[in-house]
């Protein structure tokens, strides 16, 4: 965050004058600002009686470890907080912070950068709330072996399963936890899920029949896995052609055309009939329709001009 004055940000070469401030509500927005040395930073951590100046140190993306070493002791929770998601913290800290059981601190924990398989184990065995899991599956620094994990964690009914889908946009999941994935949709019905796996290049054919439901009623959220669906490359031909010839396919002529798997003669199909732009853009770009079809959308381009 860097310091302003008069809703205007102080210059590079006038921010050294603020370095020398005395009064508290300016110190602490100096010690929010990158620009402030570290060492003054460390010194200005020793004041331990304005909170609002410790937690400005603790939110400094550059404050060293050895000064949020000190600051992690400061017994202010919102302090310990910004402590335990800092890029910085050592890991020795994180476990003291850690030990102080508090459930602040412990959300704060699972987003840490961080974060290590035997710290997330010690979170996991607390037991972590259906929230507190959602924001673990979320954490990127998280190892397959804590998604094995969070896989067999259950969720209650009101979040059914609903820490499973942001694991279900990673590309490190082996296939195995991409069928156990496909299977706890199966089971749960949860459509985030199933939205989140429709994206996914790596699933079984039979997964894909799965996730394509003919029988929902056309709402947004089923509009959004059809087109996901309509425009990936591992999605079986068979599929492609029940997405295509459903009610209403032309909405989804503009997806199936920017699949660089989508059949022929849908593609053939859809350039006889579509006077949409942006479709007939995406398909004399395609590499399976016909050189005389693509020849033949060029020369329509054209006239039309």
């Amino acid at each position: 965050m860097t310091l302003h004055l008069n809703n205007q940000p102080i210059p590079d070469q006038d921010f050294p004058l603020f370095l020398q401030v005395h009064s508290p509500a300016l110190q602490v927005e100096v010690a929010k600002d990158p620009r402030t040395p570290v060492a003054l930073l460390d010194q200005w951590a020793h004041h331990r009686t304005n909170v609002l100046l410790m937690l400005a140190i603790a939110n400094n993306p550059n404050t060293a470890p050895e000064t949020l070493e000190r600051l992690a002791d400061q017994n202010d929770w919102s302090v310990q907080t910004a402590i335990a998601t800092h890029p910085h913290t050592p890991l020795a800290v994180l476990w003291k912070l850690f030990d102080l059981h508090d459930y602040n601190i412990d959300d704060a924990l699972i987003r840490s950068p961080n974060l290590t398989d035997d710290l997330s184990l010690a979170l996991l065995h607390r037991p972590l709330d259906d929230r507190q899991l959602i924001s673990l599956a979320s954490n990127p620094t998280i190892t397959n072996h804590i998604i094995e994990q969070l896989i067999n964690c259950q969720t209650t009914h009101a979040f059914q399963d609903a820490h499973l889908v942001p694991l279900a946009g990673r590309a490190s999941l082996s296939p195995s936890q991409v069928r156990e994935l496909c299977r706890r949709y199966e089971e749960n019905r949860n459509d985030e899920l199933r939205a989140a796996l429709s994206q996914r290049t790596d699933l079984l054919p039979e997964d894909y029949h799965r996730l394509l439901d003919t029988n929902r009623q056309s709402t947004s959220s089923e509009f959004f896995i059809r087109m996901r669906l309509a425009e990936n490359p591992a999605v079986p031909p068979a599929i492609l052609h029940t997405l295509f010839n459903q009610g209403n396919a032309y909405t989804l002529w503009e997806y199936l055309c920017n699949n660089p798997a989508c059949p022929t003669e849908i593609l053939e199909y859809i350039a006889k009939r579509t006077r949409n732009q942006t479709v007939l853009r995406r398909l004399r770009q395609h590499p399976h329709l016909t050189e005389a079809t693509k020849l033949k959308l060029t020369f329509k381009h054209m006239t039309r001009g």
